[in-house]
C-alpha cells in the first residue's frame, strides 16, 4: 500500500489535506479503504505598520511625513521574505490643528494583501500657531481731483490679494472710503474687521497682522488769474456771504456750478484775510492771483 499526500494550501484559507492510496492489484479486492482527510488552514500573517508623526508652525503649506515603520519581525509576523508593499499617503495638515497621517498599502509584485492581517497605526500631523505672525499691509486707494462744486469720493484698496511665502491670500471684511466737496484733503476711513482667507477658503486670520497705510482724497482748489475789477460789483463794503442756488454760472470758471452761488460784496475784511479768502462761499476752493477787492463779483 502506498499513501501519497496531495493536499496543499499556500494562501490564507482552508482546504482538505487530501491523500491518495494505492494498493497492489493482487490484494486490492480484499480492502475497503475509507479516507478521513484532515484540513489544511493558513491564517493571515500579521503585519504592523506605523506612519510617522510631524509638527511645525503654520507656514501656508501642507505638513506631510511619508515614512512607515514595519513592526519588528517575529515568528509568523511581518512581511514574508520577498514580499512587501509601498505606501500612498493621504494624511496632510495645512491649517492650525491636528489630523491622522493616514496611508494606504500598495502591494509589491507577487504580494497578496489578502494573506496578511495589516494593523495600521497612524501618526499625528500637527500645525501650531505662528510665534511671529506674517505681516500684510493694505493700501487704500488715493485720489486727486480738481474742485468743481460737486461731491467727490474715493473707495476701495489697491489690492486685497497677497502672496506670502509662496501662498496666496485674500483679505475680506474691510471697506475704505473718503468723500468731500470743498478743496482740501480728506483721510480715507477704513472700517470693518479684516479676515484673511487662504486659497482653499480657510480662515487663517490668527496667523497674520493686517496693517493699513494712510490714504486720502485731495480736492485741489481752482486757479484763477481773472481780476474781480472786471466783474459786476457794488463796492458797498458788505462782507462776503453765500446763498443756495440750483445752478449758477461761476464768475471765475465761466462754468455752471450747482448747489450754491456767490453773493460777494466789497469788504475790508476780504483783503485783511488775504487772497485765499477772495472770492467765493468757501475761500479754500479758490487760488487767486491777487485779492479781487475792492471789486467783488455779484451773484450771476
Amino acid at each position: 500500500m502506498e499513501i501519497e499526500f496531495v493536499g496543499s494550501q499556500t494562501d490564507c484559507g482552508t482546504s482538505k489535506n487530501a491523500i491518495r492510496v494505492t494498493l497492489d492489484p493482487s490484494i486490492a479486492e480484499y480492502y475497503n479503504i475509507v479516507k478521513n482527510e484532515g484540513k489544511l488552514t493558513v491564517e493571515k500573517r500579521p503585519v504592523t505598520l506605523t506612519s510617522a508623526s510631524g509638527s511645525k508652525e503654520y507656514d501656508g503649506k501642507p505638513l506631510t511625513n511619508h515614512k512607515v515603520t514595519v513592526g519588528e519581525a517575529a515568528r509568523d509576523t511581518g512581511w514574508v521574505d520577498g514580499q512587501g508593499a509601498t505606501y500612498s499617503f493621504t494624511g496632510s495638515q495645512k491649517i492650525v490643528g491636528s489630523s491622522e497621517n493616514a496611508f494606504e498599502c500598495i502591494p509589491n509584485e507577487g504580494t497578496n494583501l489578502d494573506n496578511y492581517q495589516i494593523n495600521k497605526t497612524y501618526g499625528t500631523l500637527t500645525v501650531t500657531d505662528r510665534s511671529e505672525k506674517y505681516q500684510i499691509t493694505l493700501t487704500p486707494n488715493s485720489k486727486s481731483v480738481t474742485y468743481d462744486g460737486t461731491e467727490k469720493s474715493v473707495s476701495g484698496f489697491e489690492t486685497l490679494e497677497f502672496e506670502v511665502n509662496g501662498s496666496t491670500y485674500t483679505v475680506e471684511g474691510l471697506t475704505a472710503e473718503a468723500r468731500g466737496t470743498d478743496a482740501g484733503e480728506y483721510p480715507v476711513k477704513v472700517s470693518g474687521q479684516a479676515v484673511v482667507i487662504d486659497s482653499d477658503g480657510n480662515d487663517v486670520t490668527d496667523q497674520f497682522t493686517v496693517n493699513i497705510d494712510d490714504a486720502k482724497l485731495t480736492i485741489v482748489g481752482v486757479d484763477s488769474d481773472k481780476s474781480a475789477s472786471n466783474l459786476p460789483h457794488t463796492g458797498c463794503g458788505r462782507p462776503l456771504r453765500d446763498q443756495p442756488s440750483s445752478a449758477v454760472l461761476h464768475p471765475f470758471q465761466n462754468s455752471w456750478v450747482s448747489s450754491w452761488r456767490v453773493v460777494c460784496r466789497f469788504s475790508s475784511e476780504c483783503c485783511a484775510h488775504g487772497p485765499a479768502r477772495c472770492p467765493g462761499p468757501v475761500a479754500a476752493n479758490w487760488r487767486c492771483s491777487g485779492c479781487p477787492c475792492p471789486a467783488a463779483p455779484l451773484s450771476r
